[in-house]
């Protein structure tokens, strides 16, 4: 009995050893996949590679999308000011 049940551990061991291994590769590669496209991202525009300039480019984006929304319901100057304000921010982000 007692060796039955060392057996059953070491089988019951071996494959969560071996679940665990293949979820450590796969999120690396996933997370490594990740990082090699922000700093694609970042070296195509000019930026650092940090959460703050991210932050900024997101906003600065949101911002042209909010005045081209804007611009299309005819609502010129809220959609102007909008876009105005996104391209000073993506123009100071990227050099």
């Amino acid at each position: 009995m007692d060796e039955w049940l060392h057996q059953l551990g070491r089988v019951l061991g071996g494959a969560i050893r071996w679940l665990v291994e293949l979820l450590q590769g796969f999120f690396s590669t996933l997370f490594a996949a990740v990082d090699q496209f922000f700093q694609g991202l970042a070296s195509a525009l000019g930026i650092d590679v940090s959460i703050v300039s991210f932050l900024v480019l997101a906003l600065g984006l949101w911002l042209l999308y909010g005045g081209a929304r804007a611009l299309l319901r005819r609502r010129w100057f809220g959609g102007l000011a909008r876009c105005f304000l996104g391209v000073f921010l993506l123009s100071a982000l990227i050099d």
